[in-house]
């Protein structure tokens, strides 16, 4: 906040603001060097930043005028990308209402935004070379959003009918190279919500029975099906997980789990696998297996003799050897509870 009053503070507020405001909220850089540093705004009187990378770009919103539209009742917010001292208006899909949600170290930006006339808003993906991109939606869910992006822009998010805030059913999805994947939904469950990706392509998110509600966390990976996490878990963990909200390159997972009394923790998750022999508990061997449904059948895989040198190997042969990988892995996981 700044000291320069601004009736219009207050409704800049989502996402990633604290309100009530009674001044201007604009977006801000800190370093140890230069301390804090005024990102200013795209020509209206607010703006928030919300994600920093490896480069120090920047994504954000901001007002860009001071003008209020009726379908919003909030002037119009543009998501924007800032580097090196340069704040740029991404634009939006058409409608008067965008923000950022997400970017990579790549700088390409994730977020979502109102389409013409205000209706309803669809996932977008923005970089510097090809500009603003609709994701689009799932057939039967005119609404999307993007959640997280991975470093290969893969994306994920769901699409989902209802009302702008409130949802009647939605299916998690993937976005990779144009084609937006519908995951499904975990336990019939009526929506379903992916929340992030690693450079695996794994996926997790959770299904809600009512779509107001978590109740179910999920796994996906190497084209599904999708899987509810709380049945990979090690036999005794008198939890059930209900939501999975990030997981690493390493498979590990930050995930939110309801005890038998109601109580919610904090869980994290670590996969049973060569690269967890640590992990006390697990008794972990390498899957080899050729459909989803043989995913839970632990065999250990002898490594062939004279394997290729990864040095030596063409793009061709290192794909080649590294898509099984994932199947290999045993998918059982350890649970670590966290008041």
């Amino acid at each position: 906040m700044n000291a320069i009053p601004d009736p219009l503070a207050n409704a800049f507020s989502i996402p990633y603001l604290f309100v009530p405001a009674a001044t201007q909220v604009h977006a801000f850089l800190w370093t140890e060097a230069e301390g804090m540093q005024d990102l200013g705004t795209l020509g209206g009187p607010d703006s928030t930043a919300a994600f920093v990378n490896q480069h120090g770009q920047i994504a954000g919103q901001s007002y860009t005028n001071a003008t209020i539209n009726p379908a919003t009742s909030t002037p119009t917010q543009d998501p924007f990308f800032w580097e090196d001292g340069k704040m740029l208006d991404i634009g939006t899909l058409g409608g008067t209402f965008g923000f950022s949600n997400g970017m990579n170290n790549r700088g390409k930006v994730i977020g979502q935004s109102n389409v013409a006339g205000d209706q309803t808003y669809h996932a977008f993906l923005w970089d510097k070379k090809e500009g603003l991109k609709d994701l689009g939606i799932l057939p039967g869910y005119p609404f999307s959003q993007a959640d997280w992006i991975n470093g290969a822009g893969e994306i994920v998010g769901d699409s989902f009918a209802g009302t702008a805030n409130s949802a009647v059913a939605s299916r998690a999805f993937l976005w990779k190279e144009g084609v937006m994947t519908d995951l499904g939904t975990v336990a019939d469950d009526a929506c379903s919500e992916a929340r992030s990706i690693n450079s695996r392509g794994q996926v997790v998110g959770f299904g809600s029975a009512d779509c107001n509600h978590e109740d179910h966390a999920f796994l996906w990976e190497n084209g599904g099906p999708i899987i509810d996490l709380s049945t990979l878990i090690s036999s005794g963990a008198a939890v059930t997980l209900i939501e999975a909200i990030f997981i690493n390159d390493r498979g590990e997972i930050a995930a939110i789990g309801k005890l038998a009394n109601g109580d919610e923790h904090a869980i994290a998750l670590f996969p049973c696998d060569e690269d967890h022999a640590d992990v006390e508990g697990c008794d972990y061997g390498l899957v080899e297996s050729a459909t989803p449904d043989e995913a839970h059948t632990t065999q250990t895989t002898k490594a062939p003799e004279a394997a290729a040198s990864p040095s030596k190997l063409s793009a061709t042969e290192m794909m080649t050897r590294v898509r099984p990988m994932g199947s290999r892995r045993n998918l059982n996981f350890q649970a670590s509870q966290q008041q």
